[in-house]
């Protein structure tokens, strides 16, 4: 019975994730710009949605993994003055959780960082064949705005991005599963 109830709210962590997903994307395609869903904070929702259904600790633990880096850029980019779109919160906070669950659910996969990083520059040049220059998704086409100044040079900000990406997502992996050790051990 303990295992039909957590499955259940597995499943319900897992639809969340989702529906936080293509709620958004409605709400991106309801404003004619439906490219914006392939950020990677709003694709790793979906993705933890995924990997709660399939029960893939890689999935989950690389999407958290996304979303906290995500929710850092998130909250640079609106203390700079960006606007708050409406349902931003959904994909961001609302992922986050999901996957913050799932990490405590199915554990934290030891070297997700480094699938995550591979699949966030594979993101980045697909973005770059497959979106509009003038929304520069991931970050694929130009120095994000306001960094031009610290990087006047795009390949230079490509090899800054690509180098604190790697560390971010080693320290929140090793954070992430100290963390989850910590409250197993104390239930």
């Amino acid at each position: 019975m303990k295992e039909i109830l957590r499955n259940n709210k597995n499943y319900i962590f897992a639809s969340f994730a989702i529906l936080f997903y293509l709620v958004h994307g409605i709400y991106w395609y309801s404003n004619g710009v439906l490219s914006n869903m392939l950020w990677a904070c709003h694709l790793a929702s979906l993705i933890v949605g995924i990997g709660l259904f399939l029960k893939n600790k890689l999935l989950i633990t690389a999407a958290t993994l996304l979303l906290i880096m995500g929710n850092i850029f998130w909250a640079l980019f609106l203390w700079g003055g960006g606007k708050m779109e409406l349902t931003s919160p959904l994909t961001h906070l609302g992922g986050l959780i999901c996957g913050l669950y799932g990490c405590y659910v199915y554990g934290v996969q030891v070297h997700a960082w480094i699938f995550t990083v591979v699949f966030l520059a594979c993101l980045q040049i697909i973005s770059r064949f497959i979106t509009p220059e003038i929304e520069n998704i991931n970050l694929a086409f130009a120095v994000a705005e306001g960094w031009d100044k610290l990087f006047p040079d795009y390949l230079v900000y490509e090899i800054f991005l690509l180098i604190q990406s790697s560390v971010t997502f080693f320290i929140s992996e090793r954070i992430l599963s100290f963390l989850r050790k910590k409250i197993v051990r104390e239930i």
